[in-house]
């Protein structure tokens, strides 16, 4: 990697920086993100910009830009902080010594965290099932198409099953590999945010769902490292943008007409940890979250429902 110096492009230290996160061990999706939101920080910039020449009124005004540009908050914050942590790298470096507190976020109230119910999911489910039996009625079994097609929704199938059965985020999800289960022992192997590894459990279902889908893709001649393939004929998982819009589709055909995001999945997960008596700290660890704050905060209201359940089970029937 190139010494990086006060004359060195924004373009050149953009890569540098990009080349750093890999290093981490930050997430391909995560990577792609930051990349996206730094190269349009260069168009209004200007990546052939010196490192050195860059000035706090440059940063003032690509804010406004976003400010003006951008019609959700949430998006506007991402990418202030992607460019921020950009910065701060060049900050170590002391390589940059503009001032960084007026280029900040803005507030945004917190929103509960949207979970899927248990029936939800179900029908999720069995959309996907009838995808299936309906492909398989179409064409022969011997066709190499319809094996080929149920193993795409049998994949979408474990997914949306891991993910709502474990917890786990869907970059994560979509970074295992077949080397990280452990069928026997019912536990996944989960490459987290930073490098961080954590072993999750997995229910006695969702092991033999998954031994049944392994087996599908044997039959076929199907070979990846990924647990969740592209199946496009590259050697690569499936896409974010692909499990996003598979995970929709399916929300459709079951009927379900409020708004759901892949994410309800693993937010459905932690509502019925906690509901079922889960603690927050075991709940902490197998989320992924730094600490059990971050637990507490997103799904206090899970556990302000069940505060009162558990209390009227006690209370309100001694006074019956």
């Amino acid at each position: 990697m190139p010494t990086l110096t006060k004359e060195t492009t924004l373009y050149e230290a953009t890569k540098a920086y990009l080349k750093v996160m890999a290093l981490e061990g930050k997430s391909k999706q995560s990577i792609k993100a930051y990349k996206s939101d730094l190269n349009q920080f260069l168009e209004f910039i200007d990546g052939t910009t010196k490192v050195g020449d860059l000035s706090g009124d440059d940063l003032e005004e690509y804010r406004e830009y976003l400010l003006n540009k951008t019609d959700s908050k949430n998006t506007f914050n991402r990418r202030i902080s992607g460019v921020r942590s950009f910065l701060k790298f060049l900050s170590v470096g002391q390589l940059i010594s503009v001032p960084l507190e007026k280029f900040r976020s803005v507030p945004i109230k917190n929103k509960e965290a949207v979970y899927i119910t248990e029936s939800e999911f179900q029908a999720i489910i069995s959309s996907i099932e009838n995808r299936i039996n309906a492909h398989r009625e179409k064409l022969p079994d011997h066709n190499i198409n319809t094996y080929v097609y149920i193993g795409m929704q049998l994949r979408n199938k474990v997914l949306f099953t891991t993910l709502y059965k474990t917890g786990v985020r869907i970059s994560e999800a979509l970074n295992l590999q077949v080397s990280d289960l452990d069928l026997d022992h019912r536990e996944l192997l989960v490459h987290g945010k930073g490098g961080k590894k954590r072993y999750v459990p997995i229910s006695n279902d969702l092991r033999d769902m998954i031994r049944e889908y392994l087996q599908l893709l044997s039959t076929v001649g199907f070979t990846s490292p990924y647990l969740f393939p592209a199946m496009n004929g590259e050697d690569t998982q499936q896409s974010y943008g692909n499990a996003y819009k598979m995970f929709r589709l399916a929300v459709v055909d079951a009927g379900i007409s409020r708004t759901l995001s892949i994410h309800s999945l693993r937010h459905g997960f932690a509502s019925q940890a906690l509901e079922g008596g889960m603690d927050y700290k075991t709940l902490q660890e197998i989320l992924g979250h730094a600490s059990p704050d971050i637990t507490m905060n997103t799904y206090a209201h899970v556990s302000s429902q069940h505060k009162k359940e558990s209390y009227d089970k006690i209370f309100n029937k001694r006074a019956q």
